[in-house]
């Protein structure tokens, strides 16, 4: 959070969006003493900030879970950034995301959440198509790239296939007997002499508002 009042500098704001708010994240800048962050209710499509208020804004991990509305967030995010500000994007290819060594209840897990959130529309491979939203919602595109991430998962957090479960329960493609058999996947793998790797693709673009 320090490092946030770095890049803010002394007059300037940052402002944060999630749905429903977030007491938290509030809650950890106002214990940093950074006064000039605040965090509110919105979302991406609908921020409810003003046309040409900002000079840069961030959208982090959240394209690859709209459901076929990612042009049109990117299109709302682009008019809030003023002439010469920037929209920057981040977000991962999601069918290249691998972990060794394999666990096949693990590896269920990870085909049953891609087949879900693909019958619901949204982009598994967001990351791809940063570039090419940034262009079509009219800005200048000054940088695309990525980095591949080998390394060990944080200790004790699952990844978000585990987070979906009861949403893949209640569409009907996954039943309690399934849950049960990726808690036990996750129990067997955290139990293990070494930490399974992680190797994953993740993908940054920024776009530019031309001068008018």
């Amino acid at each position: 959070m320090g490092a946030g009042r770095d890049r803010a500098g002394g007059a300037g704001r940052r402002r944060g969006l999630r749905p429903g708010g977030d007491a938290a994240a509030a809650a950890l800048a106002a214990a940093a003493g950074l006064a000039n962050v605040s965090v509110a209710e919105g979302r991406a499509d609908r921020t409810g900030l003003g046309a040409g208020s900002l000079d840069a804004v961030m959208l982090r991990h959240v394209l690859a879970h709209n459901g076929g509305a990612e042009d049109a967030i990117v299109g709302h995010l682009a008019t809030l950034v003023r002439p010469g500000g920037c929209l920057y994007l981040v977000d991962s290819d999601g069918t290249a995301i691998r972990t060794l060594p394999e666990h096949a209840d693990l590896t269920d897990l990870h085909e049953r959440y891609a087949a879900f959130r693909a019958a619901r529309g949204d982009d598994n491979r967001a990351g791809l198509r940063l570039a090419d939203r940034l262009a079509r919602a009219g800005l200048d595109v000054l940088e695309f790239r990525g980095r591949y991430f080998i390394g060990q998962p944080p200790a004790a957090v699952r990844p978000p296939p585990w987070a979906a479960r009861e949403a893949m329960r209640t569409a009907g493609v996954a039943t309690d007997a399934d849950i049960r058999r990726w808690d036990r996947a996750f129990q067997e793998v955290a139990a293990a002499p070494v930490p399974p790797t992680l190797f994953a693709p993740f993908f940054i673009a920024v776009g530019r508002r031309p001068a008018p």
